[in-house]
This record gives structure tokens, C-alpha cells and sequence, in this order.
């Protein structure tokens, strides 16, 4: 089973970005303190495909507290000739954590997200 469950802030205002077949995804990243030590900081990649991305673009911003659940993502990069694994989660649920812009406060992954569809490695973007 791969499930990944996080709870975090946005490290910058998330980009909406769309696929050559049109498809739209979010890129963004959280800051996730550890529950022990608040001195300890982990910044993770995320994405997320289809209608979700555009809701989730246009209520979170820098900052905001958001829990997102999905499954890791590990690919084999080479850079400058060195062989190394880029970890990332593809986020299949999400729910605001803070009032906002007058944001809906649970999405439903099977309304919003198309991510059921599919997506090889190649749609990735990084």
C-alpha cells in the first residue's frame, strides 16, 4: 500500500500548469514540522492533476495550512552525471485547514480531481 497522509503550509502560491493534452495540474510544496522536534522542518514536493488543481489554485496561497493525502512518487534522475531519486507526492484529496477566501472547506476526490484517469511518469512534470 502506498498512502501518504500530510499536513502542512504552502511554501509559495501554488502554479497552475496544463499538460500538451490540456489537462491541468498544481505544483507546490509544503513545509511538514515534525511532531516531536518544531526545530525540524521538511519540505515536500506535491502535484495534483485535473479540476482539483484549479480549485486548489485559486483559494490557497503562500502560507496557508492545507492536509493533503496521496501516494509518494519516486523517480530515477540523472544530473550532471549522477544518478539520484526525486521523491514527490501525487495528491489524490485535499482539505482546507483555515478559513479563507470563502473556500469550500473539504473537496471530494472523485468531483474534483481527475487523477482516476491516469497519468504516466511522462505527465509529470519534474
Amino acid at each position: 500500500m502506498n498512502k501518504v497522509i500530510l499536513i502542512g503550509r504552502l511554501t509559495h502560491d501554488p502554479d497552475l500548469k496544463y499538460l500538451s493534452s490540456g489537462k491541468e495540474f498544481a505544483s507546490f510544496s509544503l513545509a511538514v514540522n515534525d511532531k516531536y522536534n518544531k526545530e525540524d522542518t521538511d519540505f515536500i514536493r506535491c502535484v495534483l492533476f485535473g479540476k482539483g488543481a484549479e480549485i486548489f489554485c485559486q483559494y490557497m496561497t503562500k502560507g496557508r495550512l492545507v492536509c493533503v493525502t496521496g501516494r509518494l512518487k519516486v523517480r530515477n534522475t540523472e544530473f550532471k552525471g549522477v544518478r539520484q531519486k526525486d521523491y514527490s507526492v501525487l495528491v489524490e484529496d485535499f482539505e482546507f485547514l483555515e478559513k479563507g477566501k470563502s473556500a469550500p472547506k473539504k473537496q471530494e476526490p472523485d468531483e474534483y480531481n481527475d487523477y482516476s484517469e491516469g497519468y504516466d511518469d511522462d505527465d509529470i512534470p519534474f
